[in-house]
C-alpha cells in the first residue's frame, strides 16, 4: 500500500476475510504481487479497496461508519448481527456466544456514542429483536 493521502482506515483481523482501506481524504495506492489481472489500485475518498478473489474491488461507502471507532463511536448502516458482534467484541473486549443463530442474519442500522456500555446496546437490541443476553466477566452469552 502506498499512501498518497492523509486520512484513511486499514481494517484486517484474523478472525474475518475482510481486509479493506476506506480513504476518508486524499489518495491510497494498494499494490499486491497475489493480485491477478490489476496490481493496483488507487482510491479516492469517499471509496474503500478489498481484495475479493485475488482482484482489488473498489467501491463507495459511507466513510463515517468506518472512522467511527476513532471517538469511541459505533456506527452500523444495514449491518448483519453476526458482524455487529465482532465490532462489539473488540470495542469492549469481550467475548461473546451467540447460541441463537436466528440472529446472525438480522441487519441493523444504529449509532453509539462514546460511553454507551455493552449492556445498554444489548438492551436497545433486544427491543427490537427477541432474544436475552448475560454478561459474566468479560464473555456475554446470546440465547
Amino acid at each position: 500500500m502506498t499512501v498518497l493521502g492523509t486520512k484513511f482506515n486499514v481494517s484486517t483481523y484474523a478472525n474475518e476475510n475482510n481486509n479493506s482501506v476506506v480513504l476518508q481524504e486524499g489518495s491510497v495506492r494498494v499494490v499486491s504481487n497475489n493480485v491477478v489481472d490489476n496490481d493496483s489500485l488507487t482510491i479516492v475518498p469517499g471509496e474503500r479497496v478489498k481484495l475479493v478473489n485475488n482482484k482489488f474491488i473498489a467501491e463507495k461507502v459511507n466513510v463515517n461508519k468506518h472512522i467511527a471507532w476513532i471517538d469511541g463511536s459505533l456506527l452500523f448502516i444495514n449491518d448483519e448481527f453476526k458482524n455487529i458482534i465482532l465490532e462489539l467484541e473488540r470495542h469492549y473486549n469481550v467475548k461473546i456466544n451467540n447460541t441463537n443463530d436466528a440472529l446472525n442474519n438480522i441487519r441493523y442500522t444504529a449509532s453509539f456514542k462514546k460511553g454507551e456500555t455493552l449492556e445498554c446496546i444489548l438492551e436497545l437490541f433486544t427491543e427490537n429483536t427477541n432474544f436475552e443476553f448475560k454478561i459474566e466477566n468479560k464473555v456475554v452469552t446470546l440465547k
